[in-house]
């Protein structure tokens, strides 16, 4: 007989669930019956608490901006290779600095060639991907936006 800590009854020990093995191969089991434990780990309120209290969301978060650091610490030198100059601190097209993230400037290159273009800012580098880099469609949104410009 055990009893369990959440609920103070004494119940086989058979329902209480095994958590590992010891070092002599003994069956190590929890303090709370099964019960109790389903019970406690029903709702996803309590399965994100006690996710929170083992730490395994914060490791993974840890690992995660460790991962992207190391990449963007070690493609940019390979990057930089490939460009034949050092990444900027500005956008080529608009020659502003790129808004507050890590990244920086990306990498643009010619989807087809595979050739290096330039550095690009996120919003210059996402609005070549929205006209899928065709220039015909960004110098007719850019006579749309000068027929109507406010003013005129």
């Amino acid at each position: 007989m055990k009893v369990c800590i959440a609920c103070g009854r004494g119940k086989p020990k058979e329902d209480f669930p095994c958590i590992k093995l010891d070092k002599r191969r003994n069956k190590v089991r929890r303090n709370v019956c099964r019960e109790c434990y389903n019970a406690a780990h029903r709702t996803p309120e309590a399965r994100e608490q006690h996710r929170k209290q083992s730490g395994a969301r914060n490791d993974y978060e840890k690992r995660r901006e460790y991962y992207k650091e190391w990449h963007i610490k070690h493609n940019i030198g390979r990057l930089e290779l490939l460009a034949g100059r050092p990444r900027p601190l500005v956008c080529d097209v608009c020659g502003k600095p790129p808004p507050s993230n890590k990244l920086g400037v990306a990498f643009d290159h010619d989807h087809e060639t595979g050739a290096f273009r330039g550095w690009l800012c996120g919003p210059c580098n996402s609005a070549l991907g929205l006209v899928q880099d065709d220039p015909e469609r960004l110098e007719a949104l850019a006579a749309y936006l000068r027929s109507h410009a406010s003013g005129s």
